[in-house]
């Protein structure tokens, strides 16, 4: 396959990677950005991974089905070619090259129905905030894209055809791990989670230590913590409203009831 092709390849997958990854993101998001709880809702809704889950395996048949057909004397090139590696090329057939295509050309066209499965537009209990969180686990799910799909481009010897002086793979590798940044999505993603985690810890607690100063700098404040399974967030909009009536309040926002929230 030439390279002009791949990239080609290569932005439909990618287009399809950012929609998939910020439905993920999204899901991580609404379960609290607990991988524990996030990897129970992955289990509870495994059928929306069985698409991502074949096609990872469907596309390692391209190691079996050489992408091109040429000849010794096609070929440009600086580096001598071995006996083993023009005989390879030379038993390779026009029925190969179909098979090859066939295969890609459902890729492709997967990965397009992955893509508009996960185009915006659908309603969940809460949208989906770009919270600096979440721009910082982007930054490093990205990181990871990019070294997969660099690692893909570098994964294959290329050759260039004397006839028009097209450059193309040697094998189908580089198609197969662009597809692997996909359909490992579903895993990238709380990965860049956990690669994020010392990071995320030391802002929070720089938070909390920062709340914790200003509520000792304030001794005749007092302070009201409710606990208990339902009914945290009801009540504590009661409180408000009853106690603001004599005193001045401040109530945390929505359902903000972490230790993050309350800070």
């Amino acid at each position: 396959m030439t390279i002009t092709f791949w990239f080609e390849y290569a932005a439909v997958t990618l287009a399809a990677i950012i929609l998939l990854g910020l439905r993920e993101f999204h899901m991580l998001q609404l379960n609290g950005y607990k991988t524990p709880e996030h990897s129970w809702w992955m289990k509870k809704n495994w059928k929306r991974y069985i698409l991502p889950a074949v096609l990872f395996v469907v596309q390692f048949l391209l190691l079996a089905f050489p992408p091109l057909s040429w000849g010794k004397s096609e070929i440009v090139s600086d580096e001598p070619i071995d006996g083993d590696r023009f005989i390879s090329a030379w038993l390779m057939n026009g029925t190969n090259k179909t098979i090859s295509a066939v295969i890609i050309g459902v890729l492709i066209a997967a990965n397009i129905c992955i893509a508009i499965a996960n185009k915006p537009g659908k309603k969940f209990k809460k949208p989906f905030k770009y919270t600096a969180r979440v721009k910082r686990m982007l930054t490093t799910f990205f990181i990871l894209i990019a070294v997969i799909f660099v690692g893909a481009f570098f994964s294959a010897d290329r050759i260039i055809y004397r006839g028009g002086g097209e450059t193309r793979f040697v094998n189908n590798l580089p198609f197969i791990l662009a597809g692997c940044a996909l359909y490992l999505t579903p895993i990238l993603v709380p990965l860049s989670n956990l690669i994020n985690k010392p990071i995320e810890t030391a802002i929070n607690n720089w938070y909390i230590n920062d709340a914790k100063k200003k509520l000792a700098s304030m001794p005749e404040l007092h302070k009201v913590g409710i606990t208990g399974s339902y009914g945290k967030t009801s009540m504590k909009f009661y409180l408000s409203e009853l106690l603001s009536s004599q005193y001045e309040t401040l109530k945390t926002p929505e359902s903000f009831n972490t230790p993050m929230g309350v800070t």
